[in-house]
């Protein structure tokens, strides 16, 4: 192409075309004034305040550095080029739980665009242009399977059913609604860079119609569908503040199904017909129920706003750190009143118990976040806690930053936690020595299986297993009684001598150095974190009358190997990288192999 049109390019050097995604667009990489920007040429229109109305609603994004006509009914943009990795790039690495949550990021920065550009109706002009392409499709598909024996019969059949559903459900594109926003809404379009997400193809921002901008986030049909199903479902959530009309749902089944069809023409026409029974296969298992497709009720909330009048109207922001999609937290704001939602997927009994445990730390006097409203949000399965929301800072922002203020913190928190020993909690789980032994075991199993050695640690497994059976003996002797089960500073409010404890759903019998299990590894891994490791300092020591017991060493010791063999695990099933398994093993071959002592515990 004659990139000498576009005057910006005048003095630039090491123009490079990039070869990534699937768009007709020609892309590039520069460097001008030593700074690297990023060129798109294609059939696209921008608007002059793109710019402007992106960074005025807090939408991060590359900078604009120019835009114009290039030639014919081609144009380009010029933006700052940024490093990073595009979500779709991290599906493998990240559980489902960790997708929601960009998700419904996403979807809340672009809720933020609605309130200035509301929804609209279909407009006759897209929806014949949908129509257009759904016929187009239709008459394809009509002519490809008529007389094509390679196709079996119930494959066939799956066909004309797409065929008659294109053709007599067109009043579902009729009820859906344009939104204005990215108009191609898919994980290969947001990059995360520096911890921050950053939209790009930003020069599609408009008006399109809802389940078409998010197409490719919840109509895929290979082994990632899962998550983007879950991204596209933290995306509404975020964008519609869990209030997604059910008319413009059922418009997903449309798409959903258009898209399939798209799908199995191409496998048609390569007589990849393998491919194509595949494809059927994992529609008709996963997304079809009593011959009624469900892409809907996959991507409806959990969440009925009107099932409390409390939350209704409210403004709902995911807290960072919920993570999983079955286990949910949310600020409330609602006028002056602001509220704390837990919403989480379990059975009668565990609901019941996080009840229990709720009511017995009131009794022993221990402050948690007053509980306004509790009950089952769909048949049965979901159940949600909704208390007031306590305005204080999570601990380690409202102490020192010593070893000393850890130690004090510390022995605050136990002064509290230490009210339930001797205390019954009908069902709660006793995760005693054989527990401990048998979850670490199944993760040994995991990383070795038949074979003496892995790739991913030093030890063998017989070495491995001695150091577990030696460390093992140190819970022995001390009884288990009731717990926290995860005492860290995001599970504790504070400041001026008011307290407050969170995440209380599931006190456990066990041992008081396992209130650290999930967390223990912040200090080895952080050397300059002093004021954690007096936390836990100062919390053992208050626990057992001002002096930490030798056993507690060995107990550590016993958390860090199972901390590190949970990473490997990790590592294994794409979800953690090796960077942080590199910092574990340093600890574990100077406080495990040279058998130092961990001084912060004396």
């Amino acid at each position: 192409m004659q990139l000498n049109k576009i005057e910006f390019l005048n003095g630039s050097s090491s123009i490079e075309p990039i070869d990534k995604g699937y768009s007709g667009a020609f892309k590039y990489s520069f460097i001008k004034d030593n700074q690297k920007y990023f060129l798109k040429i294609g059939k696209f229109k921008i608007d002059k305040d793109l710019e402007e109305t992106l960074t005025n609603n807090g939408i991060s994004h590359p900078t604009i550095i120019d835009c114009g006509k290039y030639d014919g009914d081609l144009n380009y943009i010029i933006e700052e080029y940024i490093e990073g990795k595009t979500l779709k790039e991290e599906l493998d690495r990240y559980d489902s739980k960790f997708i929601y949550e960009y998700g419904f990021e996403i979807g809340t920065q672009y809720r933020k665009l609605r309130s200035i550009y509301p929804d609209k109706p279909v407009s006759d002009e897209m929806y014949k242009e949908y129509l257009s392409n759904v016929d187009e499709r239709v008459k394809i598909l009509k002519s490809l399977i008529q007389y094509d024996d390679k196709i079996n019969f119930k494959d066939k059949k799956f066909l004309y059913d797409i065929i008659t559903y294109l053709s007599q459900n067109t009043h579902l594109i009729k009820n859906s609604y344009l939104v204005f926003g990215h108009t191609d809404v898919k994980p290969n379009n947001y990059l995360l860079s520096n911890g921050t997400i950053i939209a790009t193809d930003i020069e599609h921002t408009g008006y399109k119609e809802l389940s078409l901008s998010m197409l490719w986030s919840f109509a895929r049909h290979d082994d990632k569908d899962e998550k983007n199903l879950v991204f596209a479902r933290g995306y509404l959530d975020g964008l519609y503040n869990f209030c997604v009309p059910s008319f413009v749902l059922d418009c997903f089944n449309y798409t959903y199904l258009f898209n399939m069809a798209t799908h199995c023409i191409k496998y048609i026409k390569k007589e990849e017909y393998n491919k194509l029974s595949n494809l059927i296969s994992y529609v008709n298992e996963t997304y079809i129920t009593d011959h009624k497709l469900k892409i809907n009720e996959k991507l409806r909330s959990i969440l009925d706003i009107n099932c409390n009048e409390l939350l209704r109207g409210s403004d709902i922001t995911l807290v960072k750190g919920s993570y999983s999609p079955n286990n949910l937290t949310f600020k409330c704001q609602n006028g002056i009143k602001t509220y704390f939602l837990k919403i989480m997927k379990m059975s009668q009994e565990h609901y019941q118990k996080a009840l229990d445990s709720y009511n017995l730390l009131n009794q022993c006097g221990i402050p948690t976040s007053p509980i306004v409203d509790n009950r089952c949000i769909v048949k049965n399965k979901y159940y949600y806690l909704l208390s007031d929301f306590i305005e204080l800072n999570e601990m380690d922002k409202s102490i020192g930053n010593t070893f000393q203020d850890g130690i004090e913190s510390g022995k605050i928190v136990a002064s509290y936690l230490i009210k339930l020993k001797g205390h019954h909690l009908k069902n709660a789980k006793n995760h005693d020595r054989d527990y401990l032994l048998q979850n670490i075991m199944k993760n040994i199993e995991k990383i070795y299986g038949e074979d003496e050695y892995s790739d991913y640690i030093h030890w063998s497994k017989k070495e491995v297993t001695d150091y577990i059976n030696q460390y093992i003996k140190s819970f022995e002797k001390e009884p288990i009684d009731l717990i926290h089960g995860d005492v860290k500073f995001g599970n504790i409010l504070y400041h001026d001598n008011e307290i407050y404890f969170t995440d209380n759903e599931s006190l456990v019998f066990s041992y008081d150095i396992i209130n650290f299990t999930h967390n223990i590894h912040t200090g080895f891994l952080e050397d300059k974190n002093l004021c954690y490791k007096g936390f836990v300092n100062g919390y053992l020591k208050y626990m057992n009358n001002g002096v930490i017991p030798p056993r507690i060493q060995n107990q550590v010791k016993f958390l860090l190997i199972y901390y590190m063999l949970r990473i490997i695990g990790g590592v294994l099933d794409n979800k953690n990288d090796e960077k942080k398994l590199t910092l574990v093993m340093k600890a574990c071959k100077h406080y495990i192999d040279e058998d130092n002592e961990i001084e912060w515990l004396n």
